[in-house]
């Protein structure tokens, strides 16, 4: 037998390697298109999940499609109202894009509207910044509205939510959040701040259609301050910590600070009872305390609570603690060790842990700054065993007594203070002879210092040919400010004539995601930083970059590559265009905005991105079958001829 004979000779089949060559062209074509036509970006290549029915809006107008997700791809400047939407199951995603001058309504919810969510706006200067008018189980959340005269309002809708969205300078005339009930609707406000609102008006309204009706609200750890409550069963809760449930409706209930007529904490619950409108029946539930207590009872004001007044609805070392009370002052569980208070909420706390005594300074907080204009200051601590508190600004050389109505929440109004840094410390006597102190640093200011980074543009998007790009900072007051694109562990120090604008002209970077930090020092001993998120990509590969249209406009330029990110090709900011054909709101045909294109286009993504990962596998089996079958096939050779030389 010849040697020649000996080849396939084991009967496997030597599968040719270039066998692989067709797939091999298949993966790097698909990885091409992904790369140039849906800027996917080397090396960093993303396959996060797209709404598969994203459209883009650049304009005001009507958004009617179900099912949709929209996108606001440019900051909208529009005088009257904008944006409203008719669909149900529809998301408008602002990207942190702004709406500004609306004299009407920003953003309209119809009564159409079902399982809508508005998230990410900046609204400003707007008649009523988001309006949910009959909408149901619809989301408002992470937007921030300033300067507007109703920032949010929910009417006649039932189960919306309204959470995180942070609500600054409401005009006179203005409401932080209202809600307009139907009988028995309900709403859910969860982690939103109002600041900066006149005092005769409310950071928050909840009130009924008519005299008969009621609602139902449910207040997760806001910040509201003057507020109007009449016709609303509440519920108040402060996560992992506590709940207030009133089973009696609140009827005609205002005051000029919620947060502190209402307290909620580790084993403790405090209702302004000398307001009257709020002293009525609720359950209490406490989280999170310890099973293993024994002889423990109810405390209301730090004394066992009458039969007549608080009736345990759990075991009270059940851990999740449940009881009933029929009127109010504060409410705690006794024999709980306060070691084992939520770490979270454990900020300017100091504690005795042998005889379960703690004092918190709820005002100053750590950190403050007041203005001249900002007193007078309320200063607030709280016990939670009876006692007396003074405070010192001076470190106890000149001790100021707290008033109290309880002798567990202490507070004393302090007149105007020279402009400073000066230290709060409290110092607690107990009524069973514990001494506590605590302490927190704030100052006094002539103008809060702030800053603003104008460039790069939060989410911004750079061609490689828009480089140089000017770094623009600007603050209030003089300083300096030096700038970081890793974290700080090279900060580069920008330039400035006046000791207030920053600039920095950028050279050339990489394709890639960065983290612009800028970090500023006030003259007057203030530091800040802030920081925004933009990407390098490439130069797009054809002639018209331009994202697609929303509203009936199909402005494009340079100012998209066709996703919702800002881009820039030359030029830091692209002021938003009304279309010239817009002639108002509710009568704009032209505004409707129907988009398919970012549909097919996720489709076309995704079928490539299938192609490419089945093509891969082939082309591995491929590989690994021609190299096991050689291989073998050597192997076998090598035998049938030892086998041959003996």
């Amino acid at each position: 037998m010849s040697y020649d004979s000996y080849e396939g000779a084991s009967r496997l089949p030597v599968v040719p390697l270039y066998y692989s060559i067709p797939l091999l062209l298949v993966c790097i074509s698909a990885f091409l298109i992904l790369v140039f036509l849906f800027n996917v970006e080397v090396p960093q290549v993303m396959l996060q999940s797209v709404p598969t029915n994203v459209a883009y809006v650049n304009s005001c107008g009507v958004l009617n499609q179900d099912n949709a997700y929209y996108v606001l791809n440019q900051s909208i400047n529009v005088a009257g109202n904008c944006i409203t939407i008719n669909g149900v199951n529809v998301t408008l995603d602002g990207e942190s894009k702004y709406v500004l001058q609306a004299t009407g309504i920003a953003v309209f919810v119809s009564a159409y509207g079902r399982n809508v969510t508005v998230k990410g706006l900046n609204i400003t200067s707007a008649h009523a910044g988001i309006h949910l008018a009959g909408a149901s189980n619809s989301t408002v959340v992470s937007n921030y509205i300033s300067n507007s005269f109703n920032s949010i309002i929910s009417n006649l809708g039932n189960g919306n939510s309204i959470s995180n969205n942070i609500i600054d300078r409401p005009l006179s005339g203005g409401i932080g959040i209202g809600t307009i009930f139907f009988d028995g609707q309900s709403v859910s406000l969860k982690n939103n701040i109002v600041s900066n609102i006149p005092s005769s008006y409310s950071s928050l309204l909840l009130y009924s259609f008519n005299e008969t009706s009621y609602g139902f609200a449910e207040l997760t750890d806001n910040s509201f301050v003057y507020y109007n409550i009449n016709s609303t069963f509440v519920t108040f809760v402060n996560l992992g910590n506590g709940k207030i449930n009133f089973i009696e409706s609140l009827m005609n209930v205002n005051g000029s600070n919620l947060n502190d007529d209402v307290r909620l904490g580790f084993n403790y619950a405090y209702v302004n009872s000398s307001n009257s409108g709020l002293n009525k029946s609720a359950i209490i539930t406490f989280y999170g305390l310890p099973t293993n207590i024994t002889n423990s009872t109810i405390l209301r004001n730090g004394v066992l609570c009458p039969a007549n007044i608080c009736t345990n609805l759990t075991s009270l070392n059940a851990g999740t603690v449940v009881f009933n009370v029929t009127s109010w002052t504060n409410y705690s569980i006794s024999n709980i060790n306060s070691f084992i208070n939520n770490p979270s909420n454990n900020a300017n706390i100091t504690t005795n842990n042998s005889l379960n005594s703690i004092i918190s300074i709820n005002e100053p907080d750590s950190g403050d700054l007041y203005t001249v204009l900002d007193f007078p200051v309320l200063f607030n601590v709280n016990l939670t065993l009876n006692g007396s508190v003074k405070f010192s600004l001076n470190g106890g050389f000149m001790n100021m007594t707290m008033n109290t109505t309880d002798n567990r929440l202490f507070t004393y109004s302090q007149s105007l203070l020279t402009v400073g840094n000066y230290t709060f410390t409290a110092y607690a006597n107990l009524t069973n002879g514990t001494r506590l102190s605590a302490s927190v640093n704030f100052r006094v200011v002539d103008i809060i210092p702030t800053m603003s980074i104008d460039e790069p543009d939060l989410n911004e998007r750079y061609y490689l040919s828009a480089f140089p790009v000017t770094f623009v900072v600007t603050l209030n007051q003089n300083g300096s400010v030096k700038f970081s694109l890793n974290n700080g562990v090279m900060n580069t120090t920008m330039n400035t004539t006046d000791n207030v604008a920053f600039t920095y002209r950028q050279n050339l970077l990489t394709v890639g995601n960065y983290t612009f930090t800028a970090y500023a020092n006030f003259t007057n001993g203030t530091r800040l930083s802030d920081s925004v998120d933009f990407r390098v990509v490439n130069n797009p590969s054809n002639n018209n970059p331009g994202g697609s249209s929303g509203g009936g406009n199909n402005n494009g330029g340079n100012s998209g590559s066709g996703n919702s990110s800002n881009s820039s090709g030359g030029s830091s900011y692209v002021s938003p265009v009304l279309p010239s054909n817009y002639s108002g709101f509710f009568n704009s045909n032209s505004g409707n905005i129907k988009s398919s294109s970012g549909s097919a286009r996720n489709v076309v993504y995704w079928l490539i991105i299938v192609i490419l990962f089945v093509a891969i596998i082939i082309l591995v089996f491929l590989i690994i079958k021609f190299i096991k079958s050689n291989f073998i096939e050597e192997n076998f050779n090598s035998t049938k001829l030892i086998s041959h030389l003996r």
